[in-house]
């Protein structure tokens, strides 16, 4: 019994050094997603004062790009639903749709938001 693997006695040293760094990226991501929609509220505000319309608006594009010129490194974006996952929430209302203008989107339509809260 020495030899084997005893199933019943929890998780062992490698699965909770596992957890650990699963939480320490999921806190990292969280900044990261935290900084960007800072960063888009302000760029949605630049936006409303530059143009003082009603049709301003920004996109996972404009997301795209804050990311790329920030310092948290760049697995987070590879990740499909990352940036979508940056305007959940009640500060954020959906306003139309637009074209990507990434060419690896194929200028498949992507959804246009206002900064609300």
């Amino acid at each position: 019994m020495s030899d084997q693997l005893d199933l019943l006695a929890g998780p062992g040293k490698g699965a909770k050094r596992k957890e650990r760094a699963l939480q320490d990226h999921d806190q990292h991501k969280a900044a990261a997603i935290g900084w960007l929609r800072k960063r888009l509220a302000e760029l949605y505000r630049e936006r409303c004062r530059a143009y003082r319309r009603s049709t301003v608006y920004v996109t996972a594009d404009d997301a795209r790009d804050l990311y790329a010129k920030s310092s948290f490194p760049p697995a987070y974006s590879a990740n499909r639903t990352f940036f979508g996952s940056i305007f959940r929430g009640a500060e954020w209302e959906v306003v139309g749709r637009a074209k990507s203008l990434y060419p690896a989107n194929n200028c498949r339509e992507i959804k246009t938001w206002r900064h609300v809260g």
